[in-house]
């Protein structure tokens, strides 16, 4: 079901109801919506639902040392050869 978004100060919808500039509002809310978007008075719009995969926090366990240190070294990033698996992970969290 298409929305339309009120473009003029106000416009009286069904059963007497008002709405204002810049509200939301549907087909159902006036008897032609469509005829009064045509006429300027509402500006249809569609919403498009967009899923958004949040990807987990990686965690210690997920890597060797040996892959972080790679890490760090491609994105030129200086530690000690010596630093803790741990120490590594830190470091790496914070880029």
């Amino acid at each position: 079901m298409p929305n339309y978004r009120v473009a003029v100060d106000s416009l009286t919808g069904k059963h007497g109801r008002i709405h204002y500039r810049g509200d939301t509002v549907t087909d159902e809310q006036f008897i032609s919506a469509e005829e009064l978007a045509k006429q300027g008075f509402l500006e249809k719009f569609i919403v498009i639902e967009e899923k958004i995969e949040l990807k987990p926090e990686p965690k210690l366990e997920d890597f060797t040392r040996g892959t972080l240190m790679d890490r760090l070294k491609e994105a030129g990033v200086k530690f000690s050869p010596n630093s803790s698996k741990v120490e590594l992970f830190e470091i790496w969290k914070k880029l």
